[in-house]
């Protein structure tokens, strides 16, 4: 009878640049036979096809068993010639990364942002013109304010995941993630910097999905000031994080230098319009 044990000093991993399992092996001890070709066949039944690894998430990935070794443990004057050392090698394909292969580009070119309200008015002319506090394009009813570019940086990131992850739920978490900000910090970025802008996929012939993570970032803004400073109507310590929306409420008032309307600063509002997320649970890590 035959008879597969394992040793106690089995299971020896080796572990790939990307933190990821790369091989695992196995080893044990037959008995019963001494014919090379019957000893293989019954490791082959007796042993795993695949060896369960964690994946991202907690998901279980399996990596392949790729090689069986038997090794005769016996010389030629032992009378019991049914003894082997037997080896089984599990190994993750080479071609197929199973984590973050980094950021592979970005776009600093900035977005489009409607502004009411100047950092600082430079001058006027006549100097003794109306003061608006900073208010820009006021037509003596409402201030009509101006579009610039505001820095915004977009970055994609390139990652590969087992088809065994890409299931529907695992879809449907990245659509409820689109449009949200990270509530911690990520790849470099403080609380409020980064909104998930969505990720493609397409299955590649090789049974491994390849994704495109698309993130923009803008920064955070500490300590701000709105209205012309000295004046004694500005607004200051103001704090915004990136994706936060700033407005500002004017009131009505009369300039009493040059008798003329004008709009002044009375209040900053800085309002969520994001819903904030934790991004680990997109599964390219922190």
């Amino acid at each position: 009878m035959m008879v597969l044990v394992e040793k106690t000093e089995s299971r020896r991993t080796v572990v790939g640049k990307y933190g990821t399992t790369k091989s695992v092996t196995k080893v044990y001890v037959l008995t019963g036979t001494s014919n090379e070709v019957v000893a293989k066949q019954y490791v082959k039944n007796e042993t795993e096809a695949s060896y369960e690894i964690e994946g991202l998430l907690g998901t279980p990935l399996y990596i392949p068993r790729s090689r069986i070794d038997l090794e005769p443990d016996w010389t030629d004057e032992d009378t019991d010639r049914g003894k082997w050392d037997v080896t089984v090698d599990y190994e993750a394909a080479e071609k197929i990364p199973t984590t973050v292969t980094g950021i592979f580009g970005f776009d600093t070119g900035g977005g489009t942002f409607h502004i009411t309200q100047s950092k600082e008015t430079i001058a006027k002319y006549p100097p003794a013109s109306t003061d608006h506090g900073g208010a820009i394009g006021y037509d003596g009813e409402r201030v009509v304010g101006v579009d610039i570019v505001v820095p915004i940086q977009q970055f994609p990131i390139r990652f590969y995941h087992d088809n065994s992850v890409v299931t529907e739920a695992f879809r449907q978490r990245l659509a409820d993630l689109t449009g949200t900000v990270n509530d911690a910090f990520f790849k470099g970025y403080e609380k409020g910097e980064v909104l998930f802008m969505g990720a493609s996929g397409s299955l590649r012939e090789d049974l491994v999905w390849e994704f495109v993570y698309k993130f923009a970032v803008s920064r955070n803004k500490v300590d701000l000031t709105i209205g012309t400073k000295g004046s004694g109507h500005e607004i200051v310590g103001i704090d915004k994080e990136g994706w936060q929306h700033m407005w500002v409420e004017y009131e009505s008032a009369i300039d009493e230098t040059v008798h003329r309307p004008l709009k002044r600063p009375v209040a900053v509002y800085i309002e969520k319009v994001y819903d904030y997320e934790s991004f680990f649970l997109l599964g390219i890590g922190v």
